[in-house]
């Protein structure tokens, strides 16, 4: 990071870590390290209880220039470890099945997440807008608590770990460096706490063809709840 100009919060944070169980792509930590100094070269996260295994690692940052990029490593999480409290509160983290396709993702509570794709089918470099929400038994959208400033964060990963990228409704780039890039220089989302409507749609174009899972996170109740997809890319 020296050879850069300091980092700047997005979404409140200023480094947004992504661990991803390799091979499976079983467990996801999102997760909001602390700075150990004022320049903010090097940070501390608590480990949450993941299963043990090799985990890639994908730090987002955003520089004072606007200039968002991702800190890519590797680390092996071992399989017995103390129990240590969340770094920040909006940390969140998922271990668990996937719902294949568009099938619907049951949180437990009475509601579940909705993948509304019909039967068209994903290509490779292609945008396509994935619209997922939030629905009661009775099949109606219900309202989502703001999750960092949005209604909901969206994680992709291929199986082959070529592939990775943190979406929102507005799309891949940070929202720290959109407000850089439009002279207003701080972060929109910050400090709201209206309900927000549990339908989103996310743009994004897979790179590359192949299998994918997709983690869609969204708040009510105070909770993080974590949904995830499977998808093949053609």
């Amino acid at each position: 990071l020296s050879a850069y100009n300091g980092l700047i919060p997005d979404h409140g944070k200023l480094m947004h870590l992504f661990l991803v169980r390799d091979g499976d792509l079983g467990s996801l930590a999102h997760l909001h390290p602390v700075p150990r100094t004022p320049e903010a070269l090097d940070f501390d996260v608590s480990l949450p209880a993941l299963p043990a295994g090799k985990y890639r690692a994908y730090g987002d940052i955003v520089h004072e220039s606007g200039y968002a990029q991702t800190l890519v490593a590797t680390v092996d999480v071992p399989n017995a470890r103390p129990a240590s409290a969340p770094t920040d509160p909006d940390d969140s983290w998922f271990t668990g099945t996937a719902a294949a396709n568009a099938a619907a993702f049951d949180f437990g509570d009475g509601t579940r997440m909705q993948w509304t794709r019909g039967d068209r089918s994903i290509t490779r470099g292609v945008e396509t807008l994935l619209e997922f929400s939030v629905r009661d038994t009775a099949g109606v959208v219900v309202d989502v608590e703001p999750y960092m400033g949005m209604a909901a964060h969206a994680m992709v990963a291929s199986r082959d770990g070529s592939v990775f990228a943190h979406l929102h409704p507005s799309g891949s780039i940070s929202m720290a460096a959109l407000q850089q890039f439009s002279g207003a220089g701080t972060d929109p989302h910050a400090g709201h706490d209206m309900p927000m409507s549990g339908a989103v749609a996310i743009p994004f174009a897979f790179p590359n063809a192949g299998p994918y899972r997709i983690w869609v996170q969204v708040k009510r109740g105070g909770r993080i709840r974590t949904a995830a997809f499977d998808v093949d890319v053609k």
